[in-house]
């Protein structure tokens, strides 16, 4: 079976879940907002990043972007196969319930690393995590 999971979710953080070996494709959380109790949850950086705009940075992401460089440098390493922000109304909509322990409020994504040395770090756990890159303005809570 080439897909195969490679961690379980945490309540803060999400690392990269699933890798598809021989597609060399990888999937994971690019955020989570909200863990699976509903608490708002604090990313790497300290930020909270609340459903509106998690959904919309998801959103322009999707539009403009679509691709990975390797830690916010270089050339395009990655490119978007799959993208899907979710919160309990998208998920009842759809008729669909969160496992116990699945967060609340994510955004899911799916890349193809198509550069095998970057890939291999995928696989070696090196690279074991997605981050969204972009600018944002930081306000008190």
């Amino acid at each position: 079976m080439a897909l195969e999971p490679t961690f379980k979710v945490d309540a803060n953080r999400t690392k990269s879940l699933y890798k598809d070996t021989l597609r060399q494709l990888v999937y994971g959380y690019a955020s989570v907002a909200f863990n699976s109790k509903g608490d708002q949850i604090q990313d790497l950086h300290e930020d909270l990043i609340d459903k509106a705009e998690l959904d919309e940075a998801a959103v322009l992401f999707n539009l403009e972007f679509r691709k990975s460089g390797v830690m916010h440098q270089g050339e395009t390493k990655g490119h978007l196969v799959e993208s899907f922000f979710y919160d309990e109304e998208k998920l009842r909509v759809m008729k669909l319930s969160r496992d116990e322990g699945a967060p609340e409020v994510a955004w899911w994504v799916g890349f193809y690393i198509p550069d095998r040395e970057v890939f291999n770090k995928v696989l070696d756990g090196s690279l074991n995590m997605f981050s969204i890159q972009g600018r944002g303005q930081r306000v008190a809570a």
